[in-house]
């Protein structure tokens, strides 16, 4: 299957943690292209209009990954920005994570799934369940190497 793994990533740790979904998805025979969203300026809480760089088309993916950190408890504004201006995803298969620095997932991290899944659904992609890695976590690894893992199988 051809998957997307779309990234928007501040600090890059979304991005790191996106690097080792791509290796599993890789490892499982799938052809894989990690991409990354660019907006042209930084992209603060609560911005609505955002200029981007790099948005990667996700038309050429059968499945896609979308990724993105918690900002001020929700879903990164770059990434709202970025799912509103996307096409169509009917027909594909899409599930993503989130990376969040409070521990908790309630700090945020449940809302941003919620968010990212629902932009997600407006565009008609058929939705599998949405993880969070929790970067303070002393279990970090292993939440990364859990969802790597789950994200892979889910394909």
């Amino acid at each position: 299957m051809k998957i997307g793994v779309i990234v928007y990533s501040q600090t890059g740790n979304t991005r790191a943690a996106a690097e080792r979904v791509e290796a599993a998805l890789r490892e499982k025979g799938h052809d894989v292209m990690l991409e990354q969203i660019r907006p042209e300026d930084e992209v603060p809480p609560g911005t609505k209009h955002v200029r981007f760089l790099e948005a990667p088309d996700v038309a050429p993916y059968e499945g896609i990954v979308f990724a993105a950190p918690v900002q001020a408890f929700s879903l990164a504004s770059g990434m709202k920005a970025y799912m509103q201006q996307i096409g169509s995803l009917d027909r594909k298969k899409v599930t993503c994570f989130v990376t969040k620095q409070l521990p908790g997932k309630w700090t945020g991290g449940n809302h941003a799934i919620r968010q990212l899944s629902a932009l997600c659904g407006e565009k008609g992609a058929r939705l599998t369940d949405g993880h969070i890695i929790i970067w303070s976590s002393r279990d970090r690894e292993k939440l990364i190497e859990e969802t790597a893992a789950e994200i892979a199988g889910s394909f």
